[in-house]
């Protein structure tokens, strides 16, 4: 399933329960309220005290996620990966049992 998609049922699923997208790390079409070129690093950091849920690709805003115990989906493209090499977020969440939370197209 192409990211465009994915982003759109994700869209679809906030507009349905009444929630808002929040863009803080990359633009994305989608979003509700874009951040990405208006808080620092430490307000990046800060954000994930103010949310309900997380949809990322990025190890930092899993480990956010989990830091500040928010639920979390990732989602990861298969060609990111080569050979043996599954990444750091599936080595991450396989070791904390929660590979549930991740989501390869």
């Amino acid at each position: 399933m192409e990211l465009n998609i994915i982003s759109f049922k994700i869209k679809q699923f906030a507009n349905n329960n009444g929630s808002k997208i929040i863009t803080f790390g990359e633009l994305n079409k989608y979003s509700d309220i874009n951040l990405a070129d208006k808080i620092n690093p430490i307000g990046w950091a800060n954000i994930y005290s103010n949310l309900s849920f997380s949809v990322t690709d990025r190890l930092h805003s899993t480990i956010f996620s989990l830091k500040k115990s928010i639920p979390f989906l990732v989602i990861d493209r298969k060609s990111k990966y080569s050979g043996e090499n599954k990444g750091e977020i599936i080595d991450l969440l396989t070791d904390l049992e929660l590979l549930k939370g991740h989501h390869l197209f």
